[in-house]
Formats: structure tokens, C-alpha cells, sequence
């Protein structure tokens, strides 16, 4: 899904209205009726339901005061909490309350809201960017409170949850804490990467009447991982036709994560996968892979650098250590690649120490860090999570694989995606290497380095939502990921 910044969004919206002859009260109240429609839809009608809607004194609160109306019409039981001033409405909004035609309350006032079967926040929209304050700030801790007292109240939010920075996804202060948002025209970026997609909930995009090629205009750079696909299978073909893959993981105490890297690589489809590994541990990292083929290297890398001239990708990293022997090999790969590099975990620390060490290759690069490795790679999340992964790509020349709860992928000219896949129960030791190794298999396989990311990130965080599933979030391992993975590969 292509998003939509909220500086583009309103120019579309001025567009629409000042060129294309669209009435701007036409699209409030198309906007209105998406809310009123998907409303009905999760109270399973509205006869007898009791809803609260928070308006505020620009344009989306003339979404809710419209919304209100419409409600009312439904059969619901409908009041009006007002944030704003009534001097500053605009006047959009101003004729949607005039409309609604009944007086508001306000956050002073003794409000039930807990006892409500729905709150409809209409308080800001995706123009807000700072903290929320005042009775905004009051208005989003009520809904809160209500929510948290009564498990069965749903809280919807306008085109965004109040407190949220659309473009960013930054939460400067408080917000509100919606269990499913209607978005208008396109969907904005802060609504999926957090940590604003946690306050979003559920996300709906409607259209409410700004044509197409208006809206393509909005597109901002970010778009959603969805409906990823993996190319064709040769049914011809030999191990040699799929690709070769050489891992560089592992160190004492650490095995496992080279072998989860390799379970995953060879599980990828990769044709072949070797493991280079520290002489101390090969006995025990040989005991353990079956399919993959672990060997020791040698003390001056000479076996390591021949089989990488043989590879069509490479991962350096997983459990590796930060010994000096392993900074002096990760040295060696950088300067000697001729294919694809993906450096993870300890690669990535080692890294940190001389990141210059990137100049001295070119062939692409995936960096896979989570937010501590990111921060030592020089990388700053003030401006929020898409614009931190630009910067270090740009910074770098490296393709930037931002890992959490919405993991976001860029390159270094700017394009940016967001994964819409996983849940917390990929929050656990063993999921980087999981993901690494999948990652690194797609590569080999031919697969064009900015796409290999996003699908090997959407394919195992889907993985681990079937995990989830059937085991729940908590009992969940990285290595049930590695199977349910094959199910997901099975069905693109």
C-alpha cells in the first residue's frame, strides 16, 4: 500500500476541492458515513448503542460532529464531547455542529464514558505534530480511562488517534488508545510504524471522493510490505540452478544461532548452504546441521575467501562474538564480496567500531539492526523510525533493515517500506538469526536485495503470526518460525 504524507494528503484535499469542483462539506460527509458504516459494523447495529464522540475544532471534528449526526439517525444514543474553542472552528466544522444541532459537553463536565458501548475520537487530525495539551490532552486520558475500565468499549478513531505524528508515527505525549481506525483517501505512515501503530489498532482506508490520479500525488516514499511473492521454482533445475550460500556465525556458547540461521537458509530454497565457523566450535555446529555444511576456517580466512568467490550471498554475524579474530574476518568479507552481504547481530557491532569499513566494498549491503545495534551504528530515532533507517542509509550506502514490531526497510534513496506482519512473540533470542538466514537465502536465490528484505521480513513475521496462533505469543520459539515459515513459502 502506497502512503500518503499529511502535507500531501492536504494538498490533494485542496486540490479536489479548489480545482475539481469537489465541495469540501461533500467529502466531510462522505467521511462521516465511513465512520457511521464501519461503527454499525463492530456494534452489530446501533439501535440501542451508547456512543460518545470527541470533537475537536478544526476539520476533524466536523468528522464527528457529522458522524454524530448520523448515528443519532441510526437509532443510537449519541452525545457530543467538545475540545476545542468554538471561536476557532473551521468552517466546515462549524456547519457540521450546527448541523448536529444539539449542545456538547466538555472535559469538565461528569462524563460516563466507561458505561458507552463506543467513543468516536474526532479531536485532531493528521495535521497535529506536537503534544496534545489542555482539554485535548484531558479529552485523550478519559477516553483511555473508559477503555481501560470497560474491556467491551471500543474506541475509533478519525482518520488518526489524536496524540499520533501521521507522518512519523511519533507519540510526543499522550494519546488515544483506539481499537480500530478509519483512515480517509490513503492510509499515513505513523498509522503503521511505531510506535503510533500500536495506538491505531485496526486500520481501515476508505475513499470519500478524491479521484485516483489526485491521490498518487500524495504518495510520500513509504509503503506497506503486503502480498509479497516468490519467483517461480525451475522444476528443472539442480541444488547448483538455486544458488549458494556461505554463513559466517557462531562462537562458544553461541551455536545456536548459527544453526538457526542455517536451518532457515536452507529452508529458504537455497540450492547450497556452508557455514564458516571458528575452529573451537565446528565439532559442535557439524553435530547439529544435517542439511547445512559447517567448517572450520582457517586462522588467515584463505578457505572462507574461496568458498565466498563461489557464493551468491553472504551473512557475517549471527553469535559470532566480537573477539578480534572475528572484527579481522568480517574485514576480509567487506573487502573481498563479490555478492550480496547481509551483516547482523555481531557483524553489525563489530561493524560499529569502523563503519567506514563499507567504503571499501561494492556489492550491496543489508544491515539488520534492532534499536540498540542501531544506535551504535550511529543512528538517531528522534525524527521517528522511517526517517532514523533514511539517514543511516544514505549515510551508509547499505540497505537498512530497522527489526521491532513494525520492522522498516530503506535504501539509501530514500524509498522506505513497513512490514505488516509478526507480534510480540517474535521477541525472543534466536528471531534475528531466524530472519537473517531467510534473508540471506532469498538473496542467493537471485532475488533483487531491497525485495529479499521486505519478503524475508513479511514472511517471517506471518510466520510467527501462525505461530502465535497456535501456540500463543508466549510459548512460541524461533525455531517453530522456521517451520511455520515453510507453510507461508508454500502458499506464495
Amino acid at each position: 500500500m502506497r502512503l500518503s504524507s499529511a502535507a500531501l494528503m492536504k494538498a490533494a484535499d485542496e486540490y479536489a476541492i479548489e480545482k475539481l469542483n469537489i465541495p469540501s462539506l461533500q467529502l466531510m460527509e462522505t467521511a462521516a458515513w465511513a465512520l457511521r458504516d464501519r461503527a454499525e459494523a463492530i456494534l452489530g447495529g446501533l439501535g440501542e448503542k451508547r456512543i460518545a464522540v470527541f470533537c475537536g475544532s478544526g476539520n476533524n471534528g466536523g468528522d464527528g460532529f457529522a458522524v454524530a449526526r448520523l448515528l443519532e439517525r441510526g437509532g443510537a444514543a449519541v452525545f457530543t464531547v467538545f475540545i476545542g474553542n468554538p471561536e476557532k472552528m473551521t468552517a466546515d466544522c462549524a456547519h457540521m455542529a450546527k448541523l448536529w444541532g444539539k449542545a456538547s459537553l466538555t472535559v469538565d463536565d461528569e462524563l460516563e464514558l466507561s458505561a458507552c458501548d463506543m467513543i468516536i475520537d474526532a479531536m485532531f487530525g493528521i495535521g497535529l505534530n506536537s503534544a496534545l495539551r489542555s482539554a485535548g490532552e484531558k479529552g485523550a486520558r478519559l477516553i483511555n480511562a473508559a477503555r481501560a475500565l470497560n474491556s467491551r468499549l471500543v474506541v475509533l478513531a478519525a482518520d488518526i488517534p489524536s496524540g499520533v505524528a501521521a507522518d512519523s508515527g511519533l507519540v510526543p505525549g499522550e494519546a488515544v488508545k483506539a481499537d480500530e481506525t478509519v483512515t480517509f483517501s490513503r492510509g499515513k505512515p505513523g498509522l503503521f510504524c511505531q510506535p503510533g501503530s500500536a495506538f491505531a489498532g485496526k486500520v481501515t482506508v476508505v475513499p470519500i471522493g478524491i479521484p485516483d490520479a489526485v491521490l498518487d500525488k500524495s504518495f510520500c516514499g513509504v509503503e506497506t510490505v503486503e502480498n509479497v511473492n516468490l519467483p517461480p521454482r525451475d522444476e528443472l533445475g539442480h541444488k547448483g540452478s538455486f544458488g549458494k550460500t556461505l554463513l559466517l556465525c557462531g562462537s562458544v556458547g553461541f551455536t545456536g544461532a548459527a544453526w538457526l540461521s542455517a536451518e532457515m537458509a536452507v529452508r529458504s530454497g537455497t540450492g547450497l548452504v556452508r557455514v564458516g565457523c571458528f575452529e573451537n566450535i565446528w565439532s559442535v555446529l557439524a553435530g547439529k546441521c544435517a542439511e547445512a555444511m559447517p567448517f572450520p576456517m582457517d586462522r588467515d580466512f584463505k578457505n572462507v575467501i574461496d568458498v565466498l568467490a563461489q557464493s551468491n550471498s553472504c551473512l557475517i554475524g549471527p553469535g559470532l562474538g566480537q573477539s578480534e579474530e572475528a572484527e579481522k574476518l568480517l574485514s576480509e568479507i567487506i573487502k573481498n564480496a563479490d555478492c550480496p552481504l547481509v551483516i547482523d547481530a555481531d557483524g553489525i557491532n563489530l561493524l560499529s567500531r569502523n563503519i567506514d569499513l563499507l567504503k571499501k566494498t561494492y556489492v550491496p549491503v543489508i544491515l539488520t539492526p534492532h534499536d540498540g545495534e542501531f544506535a551504535r551504528l550511529g543512528g538517531s530515532l528522534e525524527k521517528g523510525r522511517i526517517e532514523g533507517a533514511r539517514n543511516l542509509a544514505k549515510r551508509t550506502g547499505a540497505i537498512v533493515v530497522l527489526k521491532g514490531h513494525t520492522t522498516v526497510i530503506t535504501d539509501p534513496n530514500g524509498a522506505a517500506f513497513i512490514n505488516t506482519t509478526g507480534n510480540s512473540g517474535l521477541a525472543k533470542g534466536g528471531s534475528g538469526d531466524v530472519l537473517a538466514g531467510l534473508m540471506t537465502g532469498l538473496l542467493a536465490q537471485g532475488m533483487e536485495p531491497v525485495r529479499a528484505a521486505c519478503v524475508a521480513v513479511w514472511i517471517h513475521g506471518a510466520a510467527g503470526d501462525i505461530c502465535a496462533e497456535r501456540l500463543g505469543k508466549r510459548a512460541m520459539t524461533p525455531t517453530d518460525v522456521i517451520y511455520a515459515a515453510g507453510e507461508i513459502m508454500k502458499k506464495l
